[in-house]
């Protein structure tokens, strides 16, 4: 499976009330499809679009950010329609599909939705790293320290040509 393409096809942000006192965040990803691509490729390989929609919830009611898109994997022919059958069947990718697609989701659609939010003057959906600055004795410098940002267990480095 080789992931050849992402798209946007609706950006819908609304900001309803000012963001004041607590806010609760939820985001929020659903698949809503898988179909046939229709790509002109080898007669050995087939597309499939998988359609999705993204959504982040403010509560109270303040606002929300809707997202949908596509994403365009290829496949080989056998292999995509059987994807296709069980989607038709049960409304599941196989394991070893979703986790590669949906982190694809997240990672774009959270950099959009931080986006939106920020032209919109809604809080970021996505928890950011803050400095902690204390002061030291005797008028030394400051330190600060940020949080660190939790990195993947298993990312690797990019390969190089």
């Amino acid at each position: 499976m080789a992931i050849i393409g992402f798209s946007f096809t609706k950006l819908h942000a609304e900001k309803t009330a000012p963001a004041a006192g607590k806010i609760s965040i939820n985001n929020n990803v659903a698949l809503t499809g898988v179909a046939d691509a229709n790509l002109r490729m080898a007669e050995t390989k087939k597309g499939l679009k998988v359609s999705f929609a993204f959504e982040t919830r403010y509560e109270p009611k303040v606002g929300g950010i809707l997202l949908q898109g596509e994403v365009l994997l290829l496949e080989d022919v056998k292999v995509a329609e059987a994807i296709l059958a069980e989607w038709d069947k049960s409304k599941n990718l196989p394991k070893e599909l979703i986790t590669p697609v949906l982190n694809q989701i997240l990672e774009r659609s959270n950099i959009q939705a931080l986006l939106l939010a920020r032209e919109m003057g809604l809080p970021s959906p996505v928890p950011m790293p803050k400095v902690n600055v204390q002061m030291t004795p005797k008028g030394d410098a400051p330190k600060a320290d940020a949080k660190p940002v939790e990195a993947k267990k298993d990312a690797k480095a990019p390969k190089k040509k």
